[in-house]
Order: C-alpha cells, then structure tokens, then sequence
C-alpha cells in the first residue's frame, strides 16, 4: 500500500546541509526514495532557508516541502507550538492526511498527538504515529543542554517519550540515564514501557575497518614528525577544547619540531580558535580519509558529554589511536576497557609522552582493543542498530500492519453516508481528490452540510467535537475499497493496481 510522512526536523545551522539533524532526515528520505515507490513525504520546512541552500535537499516528485515559521534557537523551537504548526498538522488541518510524524520535539509530542486527533478518533488514534529522533534529551543529566525548569522540564520530555510510538536516542549510554531519570517520577510500570519504546541508534555506517600501515608508524628521528590531532566543531562548550589545546602545548613545548599540532573542522567560526602554533585544515572527505591514514599519529578527544562521534569513529576506522577522556559516553562507545582513557590534561598529556616514545609499542595494545571489542561491537552496530534501517523496518511494519488492524478492528467502519457517495461520485475514476469530490458532492446537495468544513479556516471557529477527522475517509478507502495515495497533494488517491 501507501505511507505518507510527515517530516518535522528543526534546523540549527542557516545551510541545511551544514545541520546533523537536516542530515539525517535527508539520507532517511534519500534511502526510502531508492527503496520504495509507494512512500511520499511532506517536509516542514524554515521559512528563511536560501534558495541556494534548498537546493541541497532531496528533489523528487514524492517529496514536497511546506514553508513554516521557525526560531533559530533549538531550545525555543522544542518548547514552542505555532499555530501555523497547529493549522499544519490538525486533523482537519491543512496537512490532515498524513500516517507518521517524524520530529525531534521531545515534549511537545502529546500536545502534537492531540492536535493530530480528533474526539471522534479515540477508539481508533493508533491510525496514525510519532516518531522521535532525540538528539537533544532536555534532562538535568545531560549539562550541556538548557533546562527550563529542572523538575518541570524532565516532566514535560519524559511525557513526550510516552506520548511516542517510537524514541530512538543517539548513543549508547543516553538510555539508561534517561529510564533512572524515569524512576524518579514514573511508576514502575511506565518505567518499563518507557525502557520498551527506547532504542540506540548509530547515524552512519561504516565498513572498512583498517589499521595503520607499519610504513605510516611514528619513528623518533625519521622524516615524518609525531602527528597529534583534535576533529571536529571548534564551537561547542562540551569539546573542553581548552584542554585538548593544553596538552597538545605540553607536547609541542617538550619536543619541539618534532610535533605537528592539527586541527581538522568543519567550523568556520567558534571562539575555541586554536593557538597560533596549531595547524587547522578543513578537509575535502577524500583528503581528511588520507590524513587519518598517513599522517595523524594520535587522536585527542576531551568531550564531557557527546552523542555518537563521527569525529571520533572515522579515525578509529582508519586505524588511529586516541586519547579519549573516560566519561559515560566515551565508555559506553568504546567499552570500559579501552586501554587509552585518560581523567584530564594532565594523563592525556603522558599518555601522548607514552606513544611518542615507543609508537609501535602502544599501537600494539591498540590493535588488541581494535580486534577484539571494536571491530566486532561496532560491526554488530552498524548492522542491526543504523537509524536508516531502523526507520525502514518501521515504515514497513506500520504499511504492513495499519490498515489490516483497522479491517480486524474497526469491521463497521467499511462504509458510512459519506463513503457511500464518494465512492458512487468516482466510481468510474482512477484518481481523485477527496475534498474535490466532497466539495462538487456539497455544492450538488448531497453532502451540503460538508461544504464549509473544507475551508481550511473552519479549524479556527468550529468546536473540536463538531470538526470532521479527515483522514477516517482516506483510511476506509485504503482500508476496504481498493485506494492507495498518489502523491504528495492532500487526499490524492488512485486505484490500486490489479
């Protein structure tokens, strides 16, 4: 059958290619698209995005994108329902026929589920779906995230989690913060339905695990000097970037020449500038793939808090060490055995010490921890927890399972006044648009009650109780008469083919 999804990111860069976020809803739609050609999409888009910059986004007929109102500052976006967004998403809004809403607004989730649903649909609001990427968890654990309201705040995210049909996280240790979090408001058996709906996901996939070429090995003396090196955003509070450059300086200060300091970002601002004596490169792929392969000797990762790091597992990939500060994060994505874990500036600074006397020494210990826990847990990773995948299996499950749900469930639903004169007005179509047909049914006086309930404006004065639930008509033709969706115009169904 069928899928419309209703696409709700928010945008935290003025290029959308330059936001992680925008980045995955993308390869998401990009990865559908190649996939299937019976799922379409409505994307809420910025209003501000350039036209240059929209170019970047996926062009394909069953994409179709809706400007909207939105703040540049993320924190405000999650607390915030426009009402452009309410007219957006209602049940007799604008964009009524929709299957699943994707979004990262954590809290706003059971406020958006009202809004989706009619009174007339409590029997039946399973027919349609949130899912949540929560890239941002507004939870008094995570201290590089702002909180309203501590107590009233962990209230509100921890609702969304619940209100959702589905919560994917992105690492590995926000989980079991998120559920002892939950045990602190939640009765037990809330906690477990919590800990049920929760899934880690990976946002990449990668396969060519390597290790260093002997040939590329820091040798004391030899023409390649010792290669210490930070990736990432230079703008961010929780890289401690102050003390990566302390003991990158330690290092440079005690062996001279012999070091080579490199900063490898994608910034191109940020007050974390590096010293006058730190290199700073911002790399094509192709390029940054060879650096890690040939001339990065060691890592420096200092984050407090971080989700899953491409920064850090790219390079690992390519067989370079690092020096991680041990953390929750940093051990629940390497493991609590990762052999180059340091408490601060100082051990990192030793451990530097350490590889640049004896490289192939510690590079062995490297390779240990390489084969043993990284390759294999990370090859497990990328197969079975790839939010694209993930998403996928989900986009089937529900086409697979929704609508014969609703045949087994909801048997007396297969007609009604309403159906029976749609179907006898297009009995000899192959397409048709519901509220076309409605409205030619209302101005011939069969439907004529209906009429103004298509004016989009009718949300704004009639009462919630009196308004019509679309989308129940759209869901009895898929469901018991042989329509399908046909694009990415509201209400547009065709046969199904034979």
């Amino acid at each position: 059958m069928t899928v419309k999804i209703l696409l709700d990111p928010v945008l935290t860069a003025t290029d959308p290619s330059r936001c992680s976020t925008y980045y995955q809803f993308h390869t998401f739609v990009e990865s559908t698209l190649a996939a299937r050609d019976d799922v379409f999409f409505y994307w809420l888009l910025p209003d501000w995005v350039a036209p240059e910059h929209r170019a970047w986004l996926p062009q394909d007929p069953r994409v179709r994108y809706f400007d909207i109102a939105q703040h540049k500052d993320r924190t405000k976006e999650y607390v915030t329902l426009r009402d452009a967004m309410d007219l957006k998403i209602a049940f007799n809004g604008e964009l009524w026929d929709f299957d699943v809403m994707l979004t990262v607004r954590a809290g706003l989730i059971p406020l958006l589920k009202m809004v989706m649903t009619s009174p007339k649909q409590v029997s039946h609001a399973w027919t349609k779906e949130v899912w949540l990427i929560e890239e941002m968890p507004m939870l008094k654990f995570k201290k590089t995230v702002a909180v309203l309201h501590p107590d009233v705040h962990e209230l509100y995210t921890l609702a969304g989690y619940l209100a959702a049909e589905r919560v994917y996280v992105m690492s590995y240790h926000e989980k079991p913060k998120i559920i002892e979090t939950a045990r602190n408001y939640l009765a037990p058996s809330q906690v477990r339905a919590l800990h049920d709906k929760i899934k880690a996901v990976v946002p990449v996939q990668l396969k060519d695990f390597r290790l260093k070429d002997p040939s590329f090995f820091y040798r004391p003396g030899g023409k390649q000097k010792f290669c210490i090196a930070y990736v990432g955003r230079l703008a961010t509070s929780d890289a401690n970037l102050d003390k990566v450059y302390a003991a990158m300086t330690n290092a440079w200060v005690l062996r001279g020449d012999t070091v080579r300091l490199l900063v490898l970002t994608v910034s191109t601002g940020g007050a974390a500038q590096p010293p006058e004596h730190v290199e700073i490169q911002r790399a094509p792929r192709e390029e940054f793939w060879r650096i890690a392969r040939e001339d990065m000797h060691l890592l420096v990762i200092m984050h407090s808090e971080s989700q899953f790091s491409l920064s850090l597992t790219e390079p690992l990939m390519f067989g370079v060490p690092a020096v991680v500060v041990r953390a929750t994060w940093s051990v629940a994505m390497l493991g609590p055995d990762y052999p180059f874990f340091v408490q601060g500036e100082g051990e990192a600074y030793a451990m530097m010490k350490c590889f640049y006397e004896d490289y192939a020494g510690m590079y062995e210990r490297f390779v240990h921890w390489h084969e043993s826990f990284f390759k294999p847990v990370f090859t497990e990773r990328f197969a079975s927890d790839l939010i694209y995948g993930v998403l996928g299996q989900e986009v089937e499950r529900f086409d697979r399972g929704m609508l014969q749900q609703f045949r087994e469930r909801m048997p007396g639903r297969a007609r009604n006044d309403i159906v029976d004169a749609v179907l006898g007005a297009v009995a000899g179509l192959d397409e048709f648009v519901l509220f076309d047909v409605l409205d030619a049914l209302s101005k011939g006086r069969v439907l004529r009650s209906l009429g103004v309930k298509l004016k989009l404006e009718d949300r704004d004065y009639r009462g919630l109780v009196w308004a019509t639930a679309w989308n129940d008509y759209r869901v009895m033709l898929k469901a018991f008469h042989g329509w399908e969706d046909a694009s990415t115009t509201v209400g547009h169904l065709r046969r199904v083919a034979a």
